[in-house]
C-alpha cells in the first residue's frame, strides 16, 4: 500500500515500552460482526501465564506489557461486552498450557497449519515467499518450541536446525519465555534429565481461582478441547505453596 512507510516497517524492533495493550483493536473491531451473527465467544490463543511470575511493581499489577493476553482481560471484556448487552464472552482454549506445548499440538495435530506458521516481529519477501528473520526473540522461542515439538524449523525457512546451535543463539537475545518453561526446554533439548518442580511444564495448569480443570473454557466446548489436551500434556497441576504440584 502507497501509505506505508518502508522505513519504518523494514525497520527491526524488539520492544514494546510502556505498552499494555495489542489486540483489544482485533476484539472491538469484531463487535458488528458478534451482533450481527449472535456469536456467543470470540477466541484468543492465550497460553499460560504463570501467576507466580506477575508480581506487583509499586502496588501496580503491570503483566509485563502483555495484559492483554490473560485471563484478566479476557474476564474483564467479557464483563464489558455483556454490560453493554452483547451476550459475548472471550476466552482461551490454550490458557491452562505454556507455549511449548500449544507447538507441540500445531506440529503434530496441524501440520498444515504449522506450515503457515510466522511467529516473527520482522518478516520479510524472499522469493515470493513470506520468511522469518530467524534473529528476533520471538523467533528465537518459536525455533526452541519446535525442537521440543519434535519438528523441523526448514520447514517454515529457518535455516537453522540443531537443537544446540538454537540455544546458544537464544542465549544472546533477551527471551520472553516463562523461566520455568526455558529451564524446562534447555534440558530437555539438551537430553539432560529435567528434575521434577519443573515437569509441571508439560501439564495442564488449574489456576488459583479456578473451581476445576478447564473450568474457564465454556463448557459445551470444554470435553472436545479437552480430548486434545489430554493428548499431548502429562498429567494436571495445582499451586501449592509456591510451587506447582501434580493434582490427583
Amino acid at each position: 500500500m502507497k501509505i506505508l512507510d518502508f522505513a519504518v516497517v523494514n525497520k527491526r524492533a524488539d520492544d514494546y515500552p510502556i505498552q499494555l495493550f495489542t489486540f483489544p483493536v482485533y476484539v472491538f473491531s469484531f463487535i458488528p460482526m458478534i451482533r450481527s451473527y449472535s456469536i456467543s465467544g470470540l477466541l484468543l490463543g492465550d497460553e499460560l501465564d504463570d501467576p507466580r511470575e506477575m508480581p506487583k511493581y509499586k502496588g501496580i499489577k503491570h503483566y509485563y506489557g502483555v495484559f492483554d493476553q490473560t485471563w484478566d482481560f479476557n474476564n474483564m471484556t467479557s464483563g464489558y461486552l455483556q454490560a453493554k448487552g452483547i451476550n459475548s464472552s472471550l476466552w482461551s482454549a490454550v490458557y491452562p498450557i505454556f507455549g511449548s506445548v500449544v507447538e507441540k499440538i500445531l506440529v503434530n495435530r496441524y501440520h498444515d497449519l504449522y506450515l503457515q506458521q510466522r511467529s516473527c516481529h520482522s518478516c520479510h519477501y524472499s522469493n515470493g515467499r513470506i520468511m522469518p528473520c530467524g534473529e528476533c526473540t520471538k523467533c528465537m522461542g518459536i525455533l526452541i518450541f519446535i525442537k521440543y515439538a519434535g519438528g523441523r524449523t526448514g520447514e517454515l525457512g529457518y535455516g537453522i536446525e540443531d537443537g544446540k546451535l538454537i540455544l546458544e543463539k537464544a542465549e544472546k537475545v533477551r527471551m520472553r519465555i516463562d523461566p520455568d518453561e526455558m529451564g524446562f526446554l534447555k534440558l530437555f533439548i539438551s537430553g539432560e534429565p529435567v528434575p521434577e518442580n519443573l515437569s509441571h511444564v508439560e501439564g495442564i495448569h488449574i489456576l488459583p481461582w479456578e473451581d476445576g480443570k478447564l473450568s474457564l473454557i465454556p463448557e459445551n466446548f470444554r470435553k472436545s478441547i479437552g480430548d486434545i489436551l489430554y493428548q499431548y500434556t502429562k498429567g494436571t497441576y495445582v499451586i501449592r505453596g509456591n510451587v506447582w504440584e501434580r493434582s490427583a
